[in-house]
């Protein structure tokens, strides 16, 4: 089972393998909401039910007073999941969400299970609330070494193993489009088959300045003069609420080019593999992250996608339409104050200028969707 084991500079087991050992899974996470976190929860439970194992899923975001923005699938209730006898819970949120997670489960699942965290964290440094939670684990899973790094790092006293488990974003992966079929979903929109598109996704819950969507907008106006037609940035993005103000910067930020639209979150939902289709280049000028499965998508749509290069996972940068960008590190600058237990914590900035060029490259390659 533990085959892959290998040796980590910090000391302890670094494991690359899916290693389950009980005979009934739950995976516990935020299905009802929609974020990267209940994407990766439905793709650990997808996974675990291709190799036979017998699994259910459990909400997290009705008790833990998640928004609730996407119902999905009916979950088992409470009853069911206190009858299964789970051997394995395998909890798909990060510190300190998870402390009151794994507070939740205990009640009502077999106390002899083993509580597995699986983090996906985008900075070098975890916090005491990190340490805690550590505790609570038989063992922690992670999407990428990146991840597994940081946690070996900040985590000295903790006794179990660290597992790499990457999404297995294939099992489910974004369809890619033919010809006609992207040309259709250009003409829904109003885009000409001859346009240049670049896209933008995030969520402000995801953090504004670590998903840094400001940074393709600079990107982009460096790439095209103010006067080249037929090249358009569209930028979806949800989750404004709570979070106006950011909402009013970044629509602000892009005013000065008319070839920029932000998507209006309030209005209809363009279906996130729709709006891959439409684009011939998708934009992740992030500052970190803990995985990166928008990058992932749009590679699988068979769209260039360019991203900054820090700690992206080894799988997403051996996709032939991944266009890894460079970076300087600096120091953490946070308005949302995600990260204020993190002091002197770093990331990346990309490197604008570089993926300027790229935009032009791509953009004297392209070929009308007609």
């Amino acid at each position: 089972m533990l085959d892959d084991t290998v040796t980590s500079p910090f000391g302890g087991n670094l494991v690359e393998t899916l290693p389950l050992t009980g005979s009934r899974v739950a995976v516990a996470g935020l299905f009802k909401t929609r974020c990267g976190l209940q994407r990766g929860a439905r793709l650990m439970l997808a996974d675990i039910l291709r190799r036979g194992i017998s699994a259910v899923a459990i909400d997290l975001s009705v008790p833990l007073h998640c928004a609730i923005d996407d119902p999905g699938q009916t979950l088992p209730t409470l009853a069911d999941v206190e009858l299964a006898e789970v051997t394995d819970v395998i909890v798909h949120l990060n510190p300190p969400l998870f402390a009151a997670a794994a507070v939740f489960l205990k009640e009502r699942i077999n106390l002899q299970a083993r509580i597995i965290g699986y983090w996906a964290w985008e900075l070098q440094v975890v916090s005491d609330a990190w340490r805690d939670c550590a505790r609570l684990c038989s063992e922690i899973w992670v999407p990428s070494p990146f991840v597994a790094q940081t946690l070996l790092a900040g985590l000295p006293d903790f006794h179990g193993d660290i597992h790499v488990v990457p999404h297995q974003v294939d099992l489910d992966p974004m369809p890619c489009f033919d010809r006609e079929q992207r040309r259709c979903i250009r003409e829904n929109r109003g885009i000409a088959p001859s346009d240049f598109v670049c896209g933008v996704s995030f969520a402000f819950g995801s953090n504004y300045a670590r998903k840094n969507p400001v940074a393709a907008i600079d990107a982009f106006m460096r790439a095209f003069a103010p006067d080249e037609a037929g090249v358009r940035l569209m930028i979806r993005c949800h989750d404004i609420r709570n979070n106006e103000n950011l909402y009013e910067h970044l629509v602000s930020y892009a005013a000065a080019d008319r070839r920029i639209e932000i998507l209006d979150p309030s209005g209809r939902i363009w279906p996130i593999p729709r709006f891959y289709g439409a684009l011939d280049a998708f934009i992740s000028l992030h500052r970190s992250e803990g995985y990166g499965l928008q990058i992932a998508e749009a590679a699988q749509a068979g769209v260039s996608a360019l991203a900054t290069a820090w700690g992206l996972a080894p799988d997403i940068l051996a996709r032939p339409e991944t266009i890894p960008i460079g970076y300087r590190i600096v120091r953490v600058l946070d308005p949302q104050g995600f990260y204020s237990q993190f002091p002197g914590a770093r990331w990346a900035e990309p490197d604008t200028d570089e993926a300027a060029s790229w935009l032009r490259l791509l953009r004297d390659r392209h070929v009308p969707w007609c």
